[in-house]
């Protein structure tokens, strides 16, 4: 009898630190970024010297090079490997970004208390729930959007009214009015307005790699 219960003791215990460690790996998967480690030689200054991306461990190059860096801990990732890449907004730019592990509430600046924390589906801005104006009685269930982004967004709309919009077939160059050498015509991301980039103030030699923003 005494096997019996010591054995559905220890089979308890090994349900229960199966389960704990099952929730460890949920909350890993769920919270942190896998990490790739890169192996390299200490005299390769090439490699040295580019940003390499913390999950991944490439370079990348092009547009599947287009990085983005934390505020906080200046790491380097991919917008891909973020879920950043269709996503950069303006207010990503103005305020800048902050990985997974640097995330701490705007209003508070706590990262603490994390079960309260929503971050904005287009921007990664966090707050507490209690931190919002107004603050907000539990986590929404669908989309949440911050109030930067939007007012953001809102501006960027206001953009398109003011100087109104044109189709990929009536896209012209906002700087000289010609529609022509395409090769150097460039597409805001965000509003569409276009400028060869000989035309920008001031000029750039070459069409960028990544998402581009007019000043507008």
């Amino acid at each position: 009898m005494l096997a019996m219960v010591n054995a559905a003791a220890a089979s308890r215990d090994g349900d229960q630190e199966s389960s704990e460690t099952d929730d460890t790996r949920h909350r890993i998967e769920e919270n942190d970024y896998i990490r790739t480690v890169v192996v390299t030689c200490a005299e390769d200054l090439y490699f040295l010297r580019m940003p390499v991306c913390l999950i991944c461990g490439s370079i990348g190059q092009g547009v599947e090079g287009t990085m983005v860096t934390c505020v906080t801990c200046a790491q380097s990732y991919h917008t891909y490997c973020v879920g950043q890449h269709d996503k950069l907004s303006l207010t990503v730019v103005k305020r800048g970004w902050r990985c997974l592990d640097c995330t701490v509430c705007e209003g508070c600046g706590d990262g603490r208390d994390e079960s309260n924390l929503i971050l904005c589906d287009e921007c990664d801005i966090s707050y507490h729930i209690y931190c919002l104006d107004p603050p907000i009685e539990s986590i929404p269930q669908g989309p949440w959007r911050s109030s930067a982004f939007l007012n953001d967004y809102f501006q960027l709309s206001l953009t398109v009214v003011k100087r109104g919009w044109r189709c990929l077939d009536c896209t012209v160059c906002e700087g000289c009015g010609d529609g022509r050498d395409e090769s150097n015509l460039i597409l805001c991301d965000e509003c569409d307005i276009s400028y060869h980039i000989y035309c920008l103030d001031p000029p750039i030699e070459s069409i960028p790699q990544g998402p581009w923003r007019c000043k507008w």
